[in-house]
C-alpha cells in the first residue's frame, strides 16, 4: 500500500514551512533550557541559605544560646523567604513548560495547515507566559529577600 502524498497549499513554500519548523524545534529547546539553567542557580542558591541558616541554629542549640525575639524573626523570615522562592520558582517552571508547549503546537499547527491536515486546537499561551515572568520575578524577590534578611542577621550577631 503506497501513502499518499499530501499537497502542500499553494500560497506557502517549502522555505516558509522549514521557518515554522525551526520556530517549532527552537521553542522546544526554549522550554528545555528554561527548566534547566537559570532556576538551578535560584533553588541552589535558596537551599544553601536554608543549610546555612539551619545550621546557625544547631551551632546556637550547641552552645546553649538564645537569639533574642528580632534575631529569631531574622532567621525564621529568612528561611520562609528561601522556602518560599524554591516553591514559586517550581511554579515558575510549570507555567514555562507550559508557554513554550503551546508555542511548539502554534508552530505544528501552521505547518499542519500548510501540509492541509487536521488542525488540533491550540490554547492561548499568554497566560502562561504572563504566569512565567510573575513567577520569575517573585522567585527572584523572595530570593533577594532571604538574602538581605540574613545578612542582617549576620551584621546582627556580628556588631
Amino acid at each position: 500500500m503506497k501513502k499518499k502524498k499530501i499537497k502542500k497549499k499553494e500560497k506557502y513554500s517549502d522555505r516558509n514551512y522549514r521557518r515554522f519548523e525551526e520556530y517549532r524545534l527552537h521553542a522546544l529547546q526554549n522550554m528545555f533550557y528554561s527548566i534547566q539553567r537559570t532556576d538551578l542557580i535560584i533553588i541552589s542558591v535558596s537551599t544553601g541559605g536554608i543549610i546555612i541558616l539551619l545550621s546557625f541554629i544547631d551551632s546556637l542549640y550547641e552552645k546553649k544560646e538564645v537569639l533574642d525575639i528580632d534575631g529569631k524573626i531574622l532567621v525564621f523570615s529568612s528561611i520562609i523567604s528561601f522556602v518560599g522562592t524554591i516553591f514559586i520558582n517550581i511554579f515558575s517552571q510549570f507555567t514555562a513548560k507550559k508557554y513554550h508547549d503551546l508555542e511548539a503546537n502554534w508552530a505544528l499547527e501552521e505547518m499542519n495547515e500548510m501540509n492541509k491536515v487536521e488542525k488540533e486546537d491550540v490554547k492561548d499561551g499568554k497566560w502562561y507566559d504572563k504566569l512565567t515572568i510573575w513567577g520569575n520575578r517573585v522567585s527572584f524577590a523572595t530570593l533577594c529577600i532571604g538574602v538581605v534578611l540574613s545578612l542582617i542577621l549576620l551584621y546582627k550577631i556580628i556588631f
